[in-house]
Order: structure tokens, then sequence, then C-alpha cells
């Protein structure tokens, strides 16, 4: 029969090989990024996204856009604004206007392009709309999200895509990136308060 002793010990002994491997782990536990923020000086907008992501030299990923970010994930987003046009007694382009023209680009640069979902998505308390697609570029499949907002004389193209097999982070990460979004306007400006959703809550249009 085993000693009170000698089970003591062995006792003490496992207590501690267990404090060891708990400290190890904690140890190897890589530290969580803070958020960031980025404030734009070429159009009025600002975001604050999860550390996660690195901003990059936006002409390495297109050249008109203001900002440029990749995540450890293999996923890529970035923003182009443009200065909407005003002519007298012509209506401005809204998101709805801005995302048609942006599907027709898209068709004439991806192949086989396959837009799965569309409709609208509220972003900083105004109505935008998205567009879930996923097509062929240089041999691979990949999948895209793009967000298309209007705000004063301003458009915005929010533009994320990964390969497919990274989709399911591609959705939830830019869900996460649109809540942090925020318009560069005076609080009593924001007349419109009706509940964001994110591009996941979307309503589904197949053929606007």
């Amino acid at each position: 029969m085993m000693s009170t002793r000698v089970f003591l010990h062995l006792s003490l002994i496992a207590l501690f090989l267990v404090a060891g491997c708990s400290d190890r782990k904690k140890k190897s536990e890589p530290k969580q990024k803070p958020p960031w923020t980025f404030e734009s000086e070429a159009a009025p907008y600002l975001l604050t996204l999860p550390g996660e992501w690195k901003k990059e030299d936006p002409a390495v990923l297109n050249e008109f856009a203001d900002l440029a970010l990749t995540h450890p994930d293999d996923l890529f987003f970035i923003v182009i604004p443009q200065e909407l046009p005003q002519i007298e007694g012509v209506a401005a382009p809204d998101a709805l206007d801005l995302k048609r023209a942006g599907v027709t680009l898209m068709e004439t640069q991806i192949d086989d392009l396959q837009v799965q979902k569309q409709g609208p998505v509220r972003v900083d308390q105004r109505q935008g709309q998205s567009v879930v697609a996923q097509g062929l570029v240089d041999g691979q499949e990949v999948k895209y999200l793009t967000t298309y907002l209007t705000e004063g004389d301003w458009g915005f193209q929010l533009i994320g895509w990964a390969p497919i097999e990274r989709r399911r982070s591609l959705l939830v990460r830019i869900d996460e990136l649109l809540t942090g979004w925020k318009f560069a306007v005076k609080p009593e400006d924001q007349l419109d308060i009706t509940p964001d959703v994110g591009l996941t809550d979307a309503e589904s249009t197949p053929n606007e």
C-alpha cells in the first residue's frame, strides 16, 4: 500500500506539472492587438477596426483606393471614395446607382462572375447597397463582398475579397469592419436613426 508521504509527494509533483503547463500555455498565447482607427484625409469618413487588420500601400491593391487593408486570414479590403457629379436639375447618384455601375464593371473584370446575393444594408445609420459575388481571377476562385454608400457629395465603394476557401471568414470580418465605419459629419446632421444591420443580414434580391 502506498504510504501517505509518497502519495502526498506525487500529488505535489502532479500539481506542479499542471501549473507549469498552464503557465507555458498562457505565455504561448499571442496577445490580442488593440483596435485602431484610420481617419481619411481625402474623404469624409473614418474606420475603427480590429487590431488584426494591417494597413497597406493602397496603390499595391488598387490605384484608386484611399485605404487598403490585409488580414492574416488571407483577406483583403479597400475603400474607394469618389466625389459625385453635381449637375443642376439632375439627382446625384445614390447607392443603388453605384451598385449597378459597380456590378457592370465587375462583369468586365472578373471571369464567370456570379452575383449570389444583393440588397440594402445599413452602415452608420445610412442605407447603402451590398453585393455578395464570386468569380475567377487568374484561374483562382475568389469571393467578394462589396458595399456601396453615399453621403453628401461623396460615394464610397468598400470592397472585400478572399480566396473561396476563406469565404466564411470574409463574411464575418467584413461585418466587423462595417460596424466601425463612421461618416465624418456632425451628429446633428444624422437624422436617420434606423438601426444598422450587417451584410449577412442584408435582404437578398437576386437580380436588381
